[in-house]
Order: C-alpha cells, then structure tokens, then sequence
C-alpha cells in the first residue's frame, strides 16, 4: 500500500473508533457526500470528454461512410461507361473480327493453292525424270536386247558349224 491509502485507512479506523459521537458521524456523511459530489464532477467531466470524442468518432465515421459511398458510385459510373464503350465498339469489334477472319482464311487459301501448285511443279518436275529415265532404261533395254539376239544368232551359228 502506499502512504496515502495508509493514511486514509488510518482515518477511518480513528473515527470508526469513536463512533459514539454523533458529531463524528456527521462529519463521515458530509466526508462521504463530498467524495460522492467530487466522484460525480470528475465522472460528469469524464462523461463530457468522451461524448466529444463520441461525437468526433460519428463526425469521422459518417465523412468515412460519405467518402465510400462517393467512390461507390465513381466506381459504378466508371464501370457504366466501359460497358457503354464495350456495347458500342462490339459490332464494330465483331465485324472488324469477322473481316480479318475472312482476309485470314482468304490467305491461307491462296498459300494453300499457292504451296499445292509449287508442290505439282516439283512433283511434275520429278516425274518427268522419272519419266525419261524410265525411257531411257527402256532404250537400254531394247539395246540390251538386240545384242542379245545378235549374240544368240551367232552362237546358234557357231553351233552348226
């Protein structure tokens, strides 16, 4: 405890020794309305301070509560206006897509015919020597042949000699 609660303590147990004396309890009761009227002073002073902090706090809330409502409805207006945007530029966009869509597939085909034709050339290219070789295996061919019956023709000749 500290010296001034023990000297308060001490007080009372003086005058609650003495408690015979109406005098004495008078002066308790006068003692215990001014604690009580200073109590209630401090307690109003307190309650003042904290209701002007109540009222700062409703102040800062409601500014609060204002400025979210504010950007709300920033924000949705924004938001409005990009669908608006959107809505008007998506035909265009669709059409636009649908053109470049058209202009790719035109281009692929034409590369496509394009690819096909340098396809046939080599392919051509390639046939036509396959072609002559084919020919010229077959003139060989043929040569091989004569030979062959010339060499028969004489060795039947050589034979009936």
């Amino acid at each position: 405890m500290d010296r001034h609660e023990e000297e308060g303590n001490a007080k009372l147990e003086a005058e609650n020794a003495e408690e015979g004396d109406p005098e004495k309890w008078d002066k308790k009761t006068a003692r215990a309305e001014e604690a009580c009227t200073r109590d209630h002073g401090r307690i109003e002073e307190q309650r003042a301070a904290l209701d002007e902090k109540k009222a700062e706090f409703e102040a800062k809330l409601e500014y609060e509560t204002n400025m979210a409502v504010q950007r709300k409805d920033e924000f949705l207006e924004r938001m409005e206006r990009a669908v608006e945007k959107a809505e008007s530029t998506l035909e265009a966009d669709l059409a636009k897509a649908e053109e470049d869509k058209i202009a790719c597939e035109e281009e692929n085909h034409r590369k496509e015919e394009e690819m096909r034709g340098k396809c046939e050339a080599l392919n051509g290219a390639q046939r036509r020597r396959e072609i002559a070789i084919t020919d010229e295996i077959r003139e060989i061919a043929e040569k091989l042949l004569k030979i062959n019956e010339g060499i028969a023709e004489r060795l039947q000749k050589l034979t009936e000699l």
